[in-house]
């Protein structure tokens, strides 16, 4: 286990690839990524290159 604050989380140590990732959104270093589910808590700005499941909205920021 691993904690975070005051709740524990279970270290993942395998990845399941779901067989349909057409939904899946691709997500650059620098993006922001933004639980739907806890828009309000669960979020950051990705230090890494791939992809998130449906879950998450993903913005990345952009100069005008």
């Amino acid at each position: 286990w691993c904690c975070k604050g005051k709740t524990k989380r279970r270290m993942i140590t395998t990845i399941e690839t779901p067989l349909d990732l057409t939904q899946y959104k691709y997500v650059r270093p620098g993006d922001l990524v933004i639980n739907k589910m806890k828009p309000g808590k669960v979020h950051g700005v990705s230090d890494f290159e791939g992809i998130v499941s449906p879950a998450y909205f993903v913005y990345e920021f952009t100069s005008k």
